[in-house]
């Protein structure tokens, strides 16, 4: 009997299993680790007792950069003083300066001679177009290249313009420096009676006069104006004044009176005392400014 010969084929199935490490083992190496790092931590050396020169890389303890440490300044001075022998500084700088001047002529130029034509004749331009395409559908042109600007640059020659701002100052005036004082009404002989000079914070200056009689009067001046003639009264009697002459200088008359009529004078003592004021000038200052020409066209 004739028949096809049986093969039979054993397939072995292998299993492949990843085991891990279990927790055990990775704790050891763990631990191994720290002390590999440990031993290699003690040999490494000082970095504070090694020789600078020892270092790679190092130069010198003073480079010449320091120089420019907290200076910016200096950063540009050096800058200017290696442009001057850079080559490549000197093509930039003299570029600005050397380059063709590319001016655009509104007069010849055809795209604005174009323009105008077709502000000044609008009319005609439209009525050409109508009829003749009066049957095209508008279409949106999809295109996939992104669209073209071009851009041109009127270039100016350099030029250097310099200018001057001036600040024109004159005395206008002189004003009174207020200083404290106190002294009695006469020098010159015993006296039951005073005067302050009180500076207030406002300008002002008081007067303030205590009288023999126990009583005080005040009196208020706001500048040497107050003081000229015929004077700052500065008690109650009306010929009791404080005389100031434009410089400062001042004299005192005194009027005696009874203590229960003050305004009733017993006797004028003219110039029985003096004192002055300090005077500072007033300067008014106008700003002159020649540059203002030059600033409208830098904006």
């Amino acid at each position: 009997m004739n028949g096809k010969p049986i093969t039979t084929i054993l397939v072995a199935l292998i299993c492949f299993c990843a085991i891990g490490p279990s927790h055990a083992d990775f704790d050891d190496s763990l631990e191994e680790g720290k002390t590999y790092g440990s031993n290699a931590n003690a040999s490494m050396p000082d970095a504070s007792t090694l020789v600078p020169e020892d270092v790679p890389g190092y130069e010198t303890a003073s480079p010449p950069e320091s120089d420019y440490y907290n200076n910016p300044a200096a950063v540009g001075d050096a800058a200017s003083q290696a442009a001057a022998s850079n080559e490549a500084a000197q093509d930039v700088s003299e570029g600005f300066a050397t380059r063709p001047v590319y001016t655009i002529d509104s007069g010849t130029d055809p795209m604005l001679q174009r323009q105008d034509q077709a502000e000044a004749n609008s009319a005609s331009i439209a009525g050409a177009l109508e009829g003749e395409y009066a049957d095209c559908e508008p279409v949106v042109f999809q295109g996939s290249e992104p669209a073209d600007t071009e851009t041109c640059t009127e270039s100016k020659s350099l030029e250097t313009a310099s200018c001057r701002r001036t600040n024109d100052c004159s005395v206008t005036g002189e004003t009174m420096r207020c200083e404290p004082m106190h002294f009695p009404c006469s020098p010159t002989r015993p006296s039951c009676c005073s005067l302050d000079i009180i500076c207030r914070g406002d300008g002002a200056v008081a007067v303030s006069y205590q009288d023999c009689c126990g009583q005080t009067h005040t009196s208020i001046a706001q500048g040497i104006d107050d003081f000229h003639a015929p004077g700052l009264q500065y008690n109650q009697n009306s010929r009791s004044r404080i005389v100031c002459a434009a410089n400062g200088a001042c004299i005192i008359d005194f009027t005696d009176y009874r203590c229960n009529s003050p305004t009733v004078d017993l006797g004028l003592h003219p110039d029985v005392n003096r004192f002055s004021f300090d005077m500072e000038p007033v300067v008014e200052c106008v700003m002159q400014n020649g540059c203002a020409e030059l600033e409208d066209r830098v904006r």
